[in-house]
């Protein structure tokens, strides 16, 4: 919402005009020069001497008297204007404050009285429209461009990614990216910078959304994977660098692929401003709603083959003759618990990893989502 508009508050009085006191400089030194040329005239009756002084100063009178006794009269004339001007500057203040202690309190209070129409006016659906267009405006032009991840080859996609890119690709044609990433600091993508997913990018308003397929566990071994609280430092990576995150669950978009795409319209639209979009496209959130898992949910998800509820082909490699080609290795068919944060602290996890966010980029690294 945008801000309330500052209170009505009274104005600060006229302030005293003054006129500046002309001066003459010429004109004191005729003044001392005067008081010499007489007290050497007066010290010449006393001491003779000072005779000789005389023609001097009479020479120097007769260079300086002219211009001196021009500027005494100019600084006469200026000096009883400038009385005239100043007792006119009171008088003018004295009226602008009687008009000031008059008017202004009768505009200030008809201000008062209409604020909280103003206030009311600030916060209609135009003027919220208009704040946040600006807001996202400015958003937008600080938003780092997405660029192609210098190690996407190495990180292992997810089972139903392909999947999700055909609907999407479907859905929002050439906006939607795959193998991007946020640019960092360095006018690149770092090594192990994380990768997201897929990415909704529209070059003329300058956004970025990072979409997120999360699955409870990976494939081959049954790790947990996207816990609540797993991928924090991978989503600071990208709100630093102002792009949006919006995450779904695996089953969420085998389920409702079309609802999924309706989330993600929506929310294109709300924050382009396009109010007129937003009211064709609003999604039922209810139907598609899922519950965050934490590690032990995704524990148990595992040990019920919760995946393969809504991903039926999984079960074909079950009891494949080639144990490698199957999803569930052999150190997985009893259901083997493995616990993340040990993995995390293994020499194998954690080897060759050099910034903040290897835990989120990581889990990307050793999952395998594939079939095979």
């Amino acid at each position: 919402m945008p801000p309330d508009p500052p209170a009505p508050i009274l104005a600060s009085p006229p302030a005293q005009e003054y006129v500046d006191k002309p001066d003459s400089l010429s004109f004191n030194i005729l003044i001392i020069f005067s008081i010499l040329f007489i007290a050497a005239i007066y010290m010449s009756f006393i001491y003779f001497e000072f005779v000789y002084t005389l023609p001097i100063l009479l020479i120097f009178a007769f260079l300086m008297i002219p211009s001196s006794w021009e500027d005494g009269i100019k600084y006469i004339s200026l000096k009883r204007e400038y009385k005239i001007n100043l007792a006119l500057s009171i008088e003018k203040h004295k009226r602008e404050l009687s008009t000031y202690k008059h008017f202004t309190m009768v505009i200030h209070n008809e201000l008062v009285a209409k604020y909280p129409d103003i206030v009311q006016k600030s916060k209609s659906l135009e003027s919220v429209k208009i704040h946040r267009e600006q807001l996202y405006k400015k958003f937008f032009n600080e938003s780092r461009p997405p660029l192609i991840h210098p190690s996407y080859e190495s990180i292992k996609k997810g089972y139903y990614e392909n999947n999700v890119y055909g609907i999407l690709i479907e859905r929002f044609n050439d906006l939607t990216l795959v193998n991007y990433s946020a640019q960092s600091e360095e006018n690149e993508v770092h090594l192990y910078a994380p990768l997201p997913d897929f990415v909704i990018h529209d070059s003329h308003y300058n956004y970025s959304i990072v979409i997120e397929i999360d699955e409870p566990y990976e494939l081959n071994m049954g790790y947990p994977i996207h816990c609540i609280g797993y991928d924090d430092d991978r989503d600071k990576y990208f709100l630093e660098r102002n792009w949006f995150i919006i995450r779904f669950s695996e089953s969420q978009f085998v389920n409702y692929p079309q609802e999924c795409c309706d989330v993600i319209k929506h929310f294109i639209d709300y924050i382009t401003a396009n109010s007129e979009a937003q009211e064709i496209y609003q999604p039922n959130y209810s139907n598609i709603q899922e519950k965050a898992w934490s590690y032990e949910d995704a524990i148990h998800m595992e040990s019920v083959d919760y995946r393969e509820t809504y991903l039926p082909e999984l079960n074909l490699y079950r009891n494949h003759p080639f144990p490698r080609l199957a999803p569930k290795s052999a150190s997985r068919r009893k259901h083997k618990r493995v616990n993340l944060e040990n993995l995390k602290n293994s020499k194998n996890y954690s080897s060759g990893l050099k910034n903040d966010y290897k835990s989120s980029i990581d889990i990307d690294n050793i999952q395998n989502d594939l079939p095979f």
